[in-house]
């Protein structure tokens, strides 16, 4: 099973595509007037330049939740499990993908505010480093998983699961998971 930092960098995948997007709304609102001298040659600030790098590692770490997830499937034991109730919980992952719209909104605004987007960027790690919840990753939902939320005959309740499997009606059909941390896991295939 994985640790908490491990956990965070989870669900870092699931947000990091909003940091992709907020590179994006910077250079459509200041990127040219930043990189742009009067005489029209162009002359990269220390400044676009971080939030470009920013905004390519946030891209590409959205898809570490899928590598998390096949190394999981290869590596992690098979563990039985009796469940009692089931739930989708692909909603969420739709409330995911307008989080990645919402920095669009700032196109609005006369002035994008780095400092004021970082400090809401950190306070909102530090919440997802406190909590035990993980998110829903819509890339998941890309590679064909969705997401439900289970509780198991033991009385563990609000567990999330993720299979590959379109609709679960009947919680006793899920017989077999692995493990990836508290309170996340993945079916397999019996």
């Amino acid at each position: 099973m994985a640790n908490k930092l491990q956990r965070m960098l989870f669900n870092l995948s699931t947000i990091s595509p909003i940091a992709f997007f907020f590179s994006v709304v910077w250079w459509i609102q200041c990127g040219y007037k930043e990189v742009c001298t009067e005489d029209g040659k162009i002359q990269l600030t220390a400044k676009a330049i971080v939030i470009s790098v920013i905004g390519i590692i946030g891209l590409l770490y959205a898809f570490r939740s899928v590598l998390i997830v096949n190394i999981g499937r290869k590596k992690l034991e098979i563990v039985p499990i009796s469940v009692s109730s089931v739930r989708s919980n692909d909603k969420l992952s739709i409330v995911a993908i307008v989080t990645y719209v919402l920095p669009f909104s700032n196109l609005i605004l006369k002035d994008f505010n780095v400092w004021l987007t970082l400090l809401i960027i950190g306070i909102v790690l530090l919440f997802i480093f406190l909590s035990n919840t993980v998110l829903p990753n819509p890339i998941l939902m890309l590679r064909g998983y969705h997401f439900y939320e289970v509780t198991t005959v033991n009385g563990s309740d609000g567990i999330s699961m993720i299979s590959k499997r379109k609709s679960i009606q009947d919680a006793k059909t899920i017989k077999k998971v692995i493990i990836l941390w508290d309170y996340f896991m993945a079916e397999v295939k019996q």
